[in-house]
Formats: structure tokens, C-alpha cells, sequence
């Protein structure tokens, strides 16, 4: 009998020891999973939702197509086959917190990259964060040079501003302009950048004078726009958003100025219906559908069309184009480890998507800005400023029509 209750107890140990090894290789089964490099690739896109600028819809639209041409390519390349894409998409305010918000809950979701930032107001404090996180943070908007400077984990689509008041400073100097002044707004870091880098390339290229003022809100621009003219400038540059860009050329033009009227990326959402009162402006944009366009930018413009009925714009187009960035470095990345895949983008030098093509240096492309100018019958391509790489991302310019 004893020696029956010894057997029983030891056939309960070993069940014991069974159970106790069944749950340890499960959980390591499972613990596993998310950490595969070759499951799948699991991307968040934040997307701004409200607020003045209103990008949700490109940015959703954008979206939907790669999602869309993912799943009927089979997945994403990679040097091990195609994996399916997992994308999530996260919305947020227009506010710099609501953004860091929805920044915290894509890192804790997995993902292995976020793409996000509409501005650089919104991207900056978000670069930091993935920095700090180790993942990798593409930005379709962004310009801001401090995005990154210094930086192992944040790249960009556009060029920088750095390169943009390089171009319009060259526009204003092949005009022949001595004099210009600058109407900004100061509570706004893309403006206020954009400002004191034109002011530095207009001198450095012989203008004699460059005359500064920051706003902090466009219906009360007027006053500073009388201070500004009495300068005599030959050119006014508002690098303004195109919430703005309107109300100021009119008052501007209400006042007397007759000279050039300069504007950048910011004003890219223009709507016709702004456009009264602004004939003659010109202004920078990373890309525009009535631009020359190659054969990628092309098979884009049909089938964005195709899907939503109407053209799309520069939103839409760098947002693709920061998903082709990703999936060019997937195609090379041994795994989706965030660091490897960070690795990858570092090593991308030049990238050719629907904006056209861009050479890489510390996460920023050097990349060709379209010149659009306002007429009676809408945009117009005014010409292009080719961009001589000398660094990040910021090289020379020089304007060809």
C-alpha cells in the first residue's frame, strides 16, 4: 500500500513537471510571436484630425492606396519574400500634446515605424520621442532643419527649409531685388525658420537689406505690413500656411505694393476660390499635379483619380511616398527590428517616388522645388529650382523655367 501511494505521488510529480514545461514553452511560443522579423510589417500613421491646415482626408486617402496595392502585390518585399503590411492608423488634434498622445500609443502598439507629422510644429517633439524610443519616424510634412540634426531615427519627404529660403532668396536676387521684407508668423516655428534663413541667404547673396515681422494673428497684419513697405522692398516673402497667405497679399496689395509677392511649401493647398486678389504671386511646392511629371508620378495621378474622383496634391503624394521609403529600406532590412529597419533608411542614399527624385544625407533629401505662380486661370508652372546637394539635405540652388 505504501508503496502504491509512492508511485501515485511521483507519477504527480512528473504531471506536475509536465504541466509546468507545457506552460513555459507556450508562453515562450506566444511571447515570440510579436517579435518575429518576418511576420509581418506593422506601421502606424498619425493622422490630424481638425485644426486649420485640413490634411485628414489625403492623408487617409494615401493610405488607403497603399494598403490597397500591398495586398494585391502579395505583401511587402523583403530579402526573405513578401509579408503582409499591418497598418494602423491613429488620429489626433492639431495640438502638439494630442500629437505626442497618439505618438505614445503607436510605439506601444508595435509598430516597428510611424509615419506622421504634418508640420514641423507637430514632428518635432514626436522625432524626439522616437529617437528616445529607438523607432524609426518618417515625416510626409515636415521641414523644419532641427528634425534631423543630430538624429539616427527621424527622416523626412520634402526638402528642407534650409534649401527652401536658399531657392527663394535666389529667386529674389536673379530678379534683381536689393530690397525685401518678410511678414511671418512668430508663433509658428516652419514660419519663424523660414524667415531667419531667407534673411541670411538674401544677404549672403548680395540683397542689401532684408526687413522682418512677426504676427501673431493674420487679421492684424495690416499695421506690419505698413511698417514693412516703408522700406521701399521689391519683394515681399510670406512664408506663411495658406490659411494666411490670402488675407496678407490683399492687404498688402490694399497698401500700394506693386512688387513681387513670394510664398512657400505652405501655401500648397490653395483653393481657387483663395486665389482672388493674388494674381502674380508666386510660391515653392515640393510637388503639384500641373508640375512635369515622371513616369511614377503619372501612374500615381490616374490612380489616386481613379479611386477619389479628383487630383490629388502634395499631401497625398509625400504621404505615398514616405510608405515607399519605408518599403524601399524593407526590401534591404534583415528583419523589422526597429533598429534594423532605422539601419536600412540610413542607408538609403537616393529615392526616386512620386515627387520625384530625392539624394539622401542624415535622413533629408536634396531634392528639385516646383515654382507655381497664381494667374487668372488658376496654378500655373512657373518654372523649377534644382537643388545642388552640399550636405543636409540643404544644398544650392539654382532656378531653370
Amino acid at each position: 500500500m505504501a508503496q502504491e501511494r509512492h508511485v501515485q505521488r511521483a507519477a504527480a510529480r512528473l504531471k506536475a513537471v509536465f504541466l509546468l514545461v507545457c506552460v513555459a514553452f507556450l508562453a515562450a511560443s506566444c511571447g515570440s510571436r510579436p517579435n518575429n522579423p518576418q511576420e509581418e510589417l506593422a506601421v502606424a500613421l498619425l493622422v490630424v484630425e481638425g485644426g486649420a491646415l485640413g490634411m485628414e482626408s489625403e492623408y487617409r486617402n494615401a493610405a488607403e492606396m497603399v494598403r490597397r496595392e500591398a495586398v494585391l502585390a502579395g505583401g511587402i518585399a523583403t530579402p526573405n519574400g513578401r509579408v503582409p503590411l499591418r497598418l494602423e492608423t491613429l488620429t489626433h488634434g492639431p495640438g502638439v500634446e494630442d500629437g505626442l498622445r497618439a505618438m505614445r500609443k503607436a510605439l506601444a502598439s508595435g509598430a516597428v515605424c510611424v509615419i506622421g507629422g504634418a508640420t514641423s510644429e507637430q514632428a518635432l517633439p514626436m522625432a524626439a520621442l522616437a529617437e528616445e524610443s529607438r523607432v524609426p519616424f518618417i515625416s510626409p510634412g515636415a521641414t523644419t532643419p532641427q528634425l534631423t540634426t543630430s538624429r539616427n531615427y527621424a527622416f523626412r519627404i520634402p526638402y528642407s527649409d534650409a534649401f527652401q529660403a536658399r531657392a527663394v532668396a535666389r529667386l529674389c536676387r536673379d530678379g534683381g531685388a536689393q530690397r525685401a521684407a518678410v511678414l511671418f508668423d512668430q508663433g509658428n516655428i516652419y514660419s519663424r525658420t523660414l524667415a531667419a534663413e531667407f534673411k541670411q541667404a538674401f544677404i549672403a547673396r548680395g540683397g542689401k537689406q532684408a526687413e522682418l515681422a512677426g504676427y501673431l494673428d493674420a487679421k492684424d497684419g495690416a499695421p506690419l505690413l505698413r511698417t514693412l513697405l516703408r522700406s521701399r522692398p521689391e519683394v515681399l516673402f510670406l512664408p506663411v500656411y495658406h490659411v494666411d497667405a490670402p488675407l496678407l497679399v490683399r492687404q498688402a496689395r490694399a497698401l500700394g505694393f506693386r512688387g513681387e509677392v513670394l510664398g512657400t511649401d505652405g501655401w500648397d493647398l490653395l483653393r481657387n476660390v483663395d486665389m482672388e486678389g493674388m494674381t502674380g504671386a508666386r510660391f515653392l511646392v515640393v510637388w503639384h499635379p500641373s508640375g512635369q511629371q515622371t513616369e511614377v508620378a503619372r501612374g500615381f495621378l490616374e490612380r489616386y483619380t481613379a479611386a477619389f474622383g479628383r487630383q490629388p496634391n502634395s499631401v497625398s503624394a509625400q504621404v505615398y511616398d514616405a510608405f515607399g521609403l519605408l518599403f524601399r529600406a524593407a526590401r534591404q532590412a534583415r528583419g523589422f527590428d526597429p533598429q534594423v529597419l532605422a539601419a536600412a533608411l540610413r542607408d538609403v542614399t537616393e529615392f526616386s517616388g512620386v515627387v520625384g527624385y530625392g539624394r539622401y544625407s542624415m535622413g533629408t533629401p536634396a531634392r528639385d522645388a516646383q515654382i507655381l505662380e497664381i494667374s487668372s486661370r488658376g496654378l500655373q508652372r512657373a518654372g523649377t529650382v534644382l537643388s545642388i546637394a552640399t550636405g543636409e539635405g540643404s544644398g544650392d540652388a539654382e532656378v531653370v523655367q
